[in-house]
């Protein structure tokens, strides 16, 4: 069996209007290099809906190239409460296994 070529994704600042374009860019320069993506948002510490978008796209556009991606890194009280108030869900999102199965389960 051939091991998947991971990349991490270490995202240094909040996933928010301001820092859109840049993580974005920092996503499309790894895209197509690595098999499997891991997103580390532990440094992150807000979320706004762009974030959330640019998440949910980032997801789907793995999942149709067949590849597959997860987010990881312990999250910050303060991220864990933006993630509440921009998924519009009843259910506490608190860390990355929890906002990866939120993103799949949406997409």
């Amino acid at each position: 069996m051939i091991a998947e070529k991971s990349e991490e994704l270490v995202l240094n600042s909040d996933l928010t209007i301001h820092n859109i374009e840049d993580h974005r860019k920092k996503i499309l320069s790894i895209i197509d290099s690595a098999e499997a993506v891991s997103v580390n948002l532990s440094r992150v510490r807000s979320i706004d809906i762009s974030g959330l978008q640019l998440m949910l796209s980032l997801f789907l556009t793995l999942k149709k190239i067949g590849k597959s991606v997860q987010c990881t890194g312990e999250f910050s009280e303060e991220l864990i409460e933006a993630l509440n108030m921009v998924t519009f869900t009843m259910k506490s999102i608190d860390n990355g296994r929890e906002l990866t199965e939120f993103i799949k389960e949406t997409i």
